[in-house]
């Protein structure tokens, strides 16, 4: 029998353009809302509650006192395991707009830490439950909170965890195929015509060109940057693009395998396995079978 696609839904969270921060209290049989995705940060912390967590191409176990910091657009979902687990489920949910901190606030030496932070969400990040544990008293606090208060107790709890030494990165680069912003904006060129291009045969010269750089020249200012050598480079986007169209049950792996600009299946099974610890056909089962469809 056919499966269904799994994309994730897009999620409305804000219904006033000007609102910037929503803090709630979640209760019930379950709390993940369905696979989803939103232009928003997600902090949230599950005071009772047991499941699987999914977030990205990542699969895991939770349970209670456990901290989770999912970024812009990327799907995630907690599944409750109703076998293991009776009471009702409970979580802390923060919802903030990237608009609440100017890049140049942020480009300030003191908050460095919290840019850090928040470049890391785009793989989705677990603190350890510690960190859970110690931030529970302002996360309570924030529910109530209006006003300079609001804002005052959000900035102690993101500190707290872009201070936090002991955390994970969930999603795969593969799956986010994401890269951080720079001040290099010739190499932001470079980055936007490999996503443009991944699918089709790229040559040296012509990005190197792109980059007005002599091919010796440009590899090594390329690594420098990216320390990722261009061929490298070009093969993480490639199998990120897989890992997406790996979800849908419509294409074969053979045609995903030449939608992501592999020409050999060999040559994208090794790439794919390097990069996921799995094979094309692994990758896609594993995750169906954890979403239960």
């Amino acid at each position: 029998m056919k499966k269904n696609n799994i994309n994730p839904s897009p999620e409305k969270l804000f219904f006033n353009n000007y609102d910037l921060i929503r803090a709630s209290c979640v209760r019930g049989s379950s709390f993940g809302g369905g696979w989803h995705f939103h232009p928003e940060y997600e902090l949230v912390l599950i005071t009772k509650s047991r499941g699987t967590a999914l977030i990205g191409d990542y699969v895991g176990s939770y349970s209670g006192n456990e901290l989770y910091f999912t970024g812009v657009n990327l799907p995630h979902t907690w599944l409750t395991d109703n076998t293991i687990h009776t009471e009702e489920a409970e979580a802390l949910v923060l919802h903030f707009k990237p608009d609440l901190f100017s890049r140049s606030f942020l480009e300030q030496t003191e908050f460095a830490p919290l840019q850090r932070f928040l470049n890391r969400s785009k793989f989705g990040v677990r603190l350890s439950k510690t960190a859970g544990e110690n931030i529970l008293h302002h996360f309570r606090q924030l529910l109530q909170a209006a006003g300079i208060e609001k804002l005052i107790l959000i900035l102690k709890i993101l500190d707290y965890c872009s201070h936090e030494k002991k955390y994970s990165l969930l999603a795969s680069e593969g799956f986010t195929a994401n890269y951080e912003r720079t001040s290099d904006e010739k190499l932001q060129e470079i980055f936007a015509f490999i996503e443009k291009n991944h699918s089709r045969k790229i040559h040296l010269n012509e990005v190197a060109k792109l980059a007005n750089m002599q091919a010796n020249a440009f590899c090594r200012y390329f690594k420098q940057k990216t320390n990722s050598s261009l061929i490298e480079f070009i093969n993480k986007v490639r199998v990120g693009h897989a890992c997406r169209l790996l979800l849908k049950y419509d294409l074969s792996i053979q045609e995903i395998c030449y939608k992501s600009g592999f020409n050999t299946s060999s040559n994208f099974i090794n790439q794919f396995r390097l990069r996921t610890n799995k094979t094309p056909k692994e990758y896609r089962d594993y995750y169906h079978d954890k979403l239960k469809l």
